[in-house]
């Protein structure tokens, strides 16, 4: 790979990397395996020389290997647990129409999280990654009346930045 190859796929990696890891946490619950999913599909989207210079087909590609890869550990969770698989829901979802459309959504929303107080920033990226609010007054070490203040002011923020249906599809992502 050239020196721009190695450019275009970081920036393409630091564009996709956390929205990635949030999508597969929703389907895996477990940001430490969400993370290894994505680590995953990066390492075979270069192993299969992906052109990431086209953003519209690496973009369909990444998504869809997360997709999979999600599909495959929650197959292999049920076996080692036991349980039935649970195809309905998971593999009735085309990840190309569910998660495109909701890409920039997204992406609006990390950096509006981005641009939050310090506090309430360190609020919603815990309740993105499925803390309760009282795990998160503990992890911060403040009351969960201080964790729900911080969680209202930003709702509020982001109520007034984005339309109705970008705050269904946000409330039902990060919530």
């Amino acid at each position: 790979m050239n020196d721009d190859g190695i450019r275009l796929f970081h920036l393409f990696y630091r564009k996709y990397y956390r929205i990635l890891v949030l999508y597969a946490v929703k389907l895996v619950t477990d940001t430490a395996v969400a993370e290894d999913i994505v680590q995953a599909a990066f390492t075979k989207m270069l192993e299969n020389g992906i052109n990431y210079d086209q953003e519209l087909p690496a973009r369909a590609y990444i998504y869809t290997a997360v997709h999979h890869l999600c599909l495959d550990t929650l197959k292999h969770r049920s076996v080692v647990n036991g349980a039935l698989f649970p195809s309905n829901d998971l593999l009735a979802n085309d990840p190309d129409e569910e998660i495109m459309d909701h890409d920039e959504v997204l992406r609006r929303v990390l950096d509006m999280i981005e641009s939050m107080p310090p506090r309430q920033r360190e609020v919603f990226l815990l309740l993105m990654q499925g803390k309760t609010m009282q795990d998160i007054a503990r992890m911060m070490q403040v009351s969960e009346n201080t964790v729900k203040m911080h969680k209202k002011r930003g709702m509020k923020t982001l109520r007034q930045k984005l339309s109705g249906r970008d705050l269904c599809l946000i409330a039902t992502i990060l919530f």
